[in-house]
């Protein structure tokens, strides 16, 4: 009965979402088919060959949004404006972060980032100068899956349903950001995206959805 409870939870969160989770999908599937057919690398490339002077700067500001200080402090305040969807975001953001962090130290943690990836292969990328760029740890973006985690939340509890499109362009302008500040491949974020996401509805449900299991009543002796 959990389970099916549980995968209804996730459908009926899902269909009441179309203006996040329809762009989310086609993300999904043209971002996946990109990766498939150019590679991560040529993509991070075609992305670190077009910079301009204003956008360095707004995105190296805009990358704030995927911070875990920047995640903790909207979940804290959102949990004085609504105790459950407090619960939830600080939730998403825990298990979120905790899973990329997993993956980043203890599965992936020989995938170098793109400054240390081209420098053995001695080739030169663009890099913002006083950026501190990381060389280690790449997979799976860390700041895109904290910033899709929180923006899926506010989609999903806020009550104009439109506005779940903002919150979709929100997390996907964090994720991109990493990608054009050279501190990590389209595939990082593309993971991040999906384990953030994941971890949203999972949490929503948890506190919102689930229904308590009642207990079995114990059958007295004669």
């Amino acid at each position: 009965m959990l389970q099916i409870s549980f995968l209804c939870g996730m459908l009926r969160i899902i269909k009441a979402n179309p203006y996040f989770f329809i762009p989310f999908l086609l993300f999904l599937l043209t971002g996946g088919f990109a990766l498939t057919y150019f590679g991560s690398a040529a993509l991070f490339l075609q992305v670190n060959a077009r910079h301009t002077p204003a956008a360095d700067i707004f995105f190296t500001y805009f990358s704030w949004l995927g911070e875990g200080l920047t995640a903790a402090a909207i979940s804290i305040t959102l949990l004085f404006l609504n105790r459950k969807a407090g619960y939830a975001s600080i939730a998403a953001f825990l298990l979120s972060s905790g899973t990329a962090q997993a993956l980043k130290h203890f599965v992936f943690d020989d995938v170098y980032r793109p400054r240390e990836y081209f420098s053995k292969l001695k080739q030169p990328i663009r890099l913002i100068e006083g950026l501190e760029v990381h060389s280690a740890n790449s997979f799976p973006s860390g700041h895109s899956t904290t910033a899709f985690a929180i923006f899926c939340i506010f989609a999903i509890m806020s009550r104009r349903r439109q506005q779940g499109l903002l919150f979709f362009v929100l997390a996907m302008g964090a994720a991109f950001s990493r990608v054009y500040l050279s501190q990590h491949f389209p595939a990082d974020v593309y993971a991040g995206a999906c384990i953030g996401t994941f971890w949203a509805v999972i949490c929503w449900w948890w506190f919102h959805e689930r229904k308590p299991v009642a207990a079995e009543p114990v059958a007295m002796a004669d």
